[in-house]
C-alpha cells in the first residue's frame, strides 16, 4: 500500500500533536499523526563546477528497506532547498518514539542524489535531518508510484517557493484568496470527497485554524475518460477573518481516490506576508524591455508591487507635459493586486496615434485616496 505524497496532519496536528508535545517523550511510546521530519537539501556543485540543485527532488522517508520496497513510506517534494514530511500518510501509522527512521532522495537524472540519513524519533512533534546531494547518491525508488501534482494561487499570482525561499517577499492581502490546482497521473484519479481538501494556516503556532473545503469551493474539475472519476480538480477559498500583519504559512493538502482500501495524500505549504499601514509600493518600479521600441517589441511591462490590494491608475507623461496614457487597475486584478503587478502597454496614446521617441514619466496613483506612490520612466526608441 503506497504512500506517495506529503500529507499534513490537520485535525490531529490541531488536538492530539499538540498535546503530545507538552507531554513527556519518556512517557510515551508511540507516536501517532501528525509528526514531522523536516531538513535542508544544499545545492551542489559538479566536478566542472555547474549547479546541482537540491529544488523539486523528492525525498523518501522510512523505517528501512524492507519497509521501503514492501510501499511503506512517505514522500515529500523539496522545495527551494526545505523539506517536510509527515508521518500520517505512512503505514502502519505509528512511530515508536527513540526509534531510528531514515530520510533520503532518489537518485536524479543526472546522477546525483542523498544517501539514506538517519533521523531519530524524539517525541518532540517533529525532527530534523539535513541531506547531502552526491554523485551516485540517492535510492531508487520502489516502482508504480503515484504522481500527484498541486499549485497554489493567491489571487492571480502563482505562488512560487523557490523565490521565497531565496528571501523574496511573496505579499498577499488580509484576506486572501487562494486556489488549488491537483492533478493526479493515469490510471490514477483523485478523491470525489471534498472533505479529503484542507487547507491549514500557520500550523506550527499555537491557535493553528483548518478551512474545510466544501462543495461550493470547487471551480473546475475534468474527469477521466467515459468515467465519473476525477483526473485534475480546481478550488478555490477566500480567508473571511483577516490575517494579522507580518509572514504566515498556508498548507494545502489534497487526496486521490482510494486504491486498494488506502489513499495516497500529498501537501503544498506557502509562506506569505501581509503589509499592514498606509498603501504603498514594493520595491522600486521598472520596465521592460527598456528602451522600448513598439514596432519591435509590440508590448512593454511595467512592474510594481503594492502592499494590498487598491485601485490603481497609472499616467503616462510627456516631457512638454502632456498626458499619453490614462490606465486603471480595479484592486485585486492585474496591477492593483497585493505583491508583483505587471500591466503591458502597446504603444498607443489615448488619442489613438502610436507615442513617439520621447523619455516618458509614469506615476502611479492611489486612486481611492488620489495619491501618488510612485514614479518611472519610460524611453520609447523606435
Amino acid at each position: 500500500m503506497k504512500r506517495t505524497a506529503l500529507i499534513i496532519g490537520i485535525l490531529a496536528f490541531a488536538s492530539t500533536a499538540f498535546a503530545q508535545v507538552a507531554t513527556p517523550s519518556a512517557q510515551l511510546k508511540f507516536m501517532t499523526p501528525g509528526y514531522w521530519a523536516v531538513g535542508n537539501c544544499t545545492d551542489t556543485k559538479t566536478g566542472a563546477g555547474a549547479d546541482v540543485k537540491a529544488d523539486g527532488r523528492t525525498v523518501y522517508f522510512f523505517e528501512n528497506e524492507t519497509e521501503l520496497n514492501a510501499g511503506n513510506y512517505v514522500t515529500t517534494l523539496i522545495v527551494g532547498n526545505k523539506y517536510m514530511a509527515n508521518a500520517l500518510s505512512i503505514w502502519p501509522a505509528v512511530l515508536t518514539v527513540g526509534k531510528t527512521y531514515k530520510v533520503a532522495t532518489d537518485k536524479g537524472p543526472d546522477n546525483y542524489g542523498a544517501n539514506p540519513t538517519d533521523i531519530k524519533i524524539s517525541g518532540l512533534g517533529w525532527d530534523q535531518a539535513d541531506l547531502t546531494l552526491v554523485l551516485g547518491g540517492g535510492i531508487s525508488p520502489p516502482s508504480g508510484g503515484i504522481d500527484m501534482g498541486m499549485k497554489l494561487w493567491f489571487g492571480n499570482r502563482l505562488y512560487q517557493p523557490a523565490l521565497v525561499d531565496k528571501g523574496d517577499s511573496f505579499v498577499v492581502p488580509a484576506n486572501p484568496t487562494i486556489k488549488v490546482d491537483l492533478s493526479v497521473n493515469e490510471p490514477h484519479t483523485l478523491s470525489d470527497n471534498v472533505s479529503d481538501y484542507t487547507i491549514v494556516l500557520d500550523p506550527e503556532s499555537s491557535s493553528p485554524k483548518s478551512y474545510q473545503m466544501e462543495a461550493s469551493h470547487v471551480i473546475n474539475k475534468t474527469l477521466a475518460a467515459a468515467t465519473e472519476s476525477i483526473r485534475s480538480l480546481s478550488l478555490k477559498y477566500t480567508v473571511a477573518e483577516p490575517l494579522s500583519d507580518g509572514k504566515h504559512v498556508f498548507v494545502v493538502s489534497g487526496k486521490t481516490a482510494a486504491s486498494g482500501g488506502m489513499q495516497m495524500a500529498m501537501s503544498r505549504y506557502a509562506t506569505v506576508e501581509v503589509m499592514g499601514g498606509p498603501l504603498r509600493l514594493v520595491g522600486t518600479p521598472l520596465t521592460y524591455p527598456s528602451p522600448f521600441s513598439i514596432p519591435r517589441n509590440k508590448i512593454v511591462t511595467i512592474q510594481y508591487g503594492l502592499s494590498a490590494d487598491a485601485n490603481i491608475e497609472i499616467y503616462l507623461i510627456g516631457v512638454d507635459g502632456t498626458r499619453i496614457k490614462h490606465l486603471i487597475m480595479a484592486a485585486g486584478t492585474e496591477g492593483g493586486s497585493a505583491g508583483v503587478n505587471k500591466v503591458t502597454w502597446d504603444g498607443q496614446a489615448d488619442q489613438g496615434y502610436l507615442a513617439g521617441n520621447a523619455i516618458y514619466v509614469g506615476t502611479i496613483i492611489a486612486k481611492d485616496e488620489g495619491r501618488l506612490l510612485g514614479r518611472f520612466k519610460l524611453t520609447i526608441v523606435n
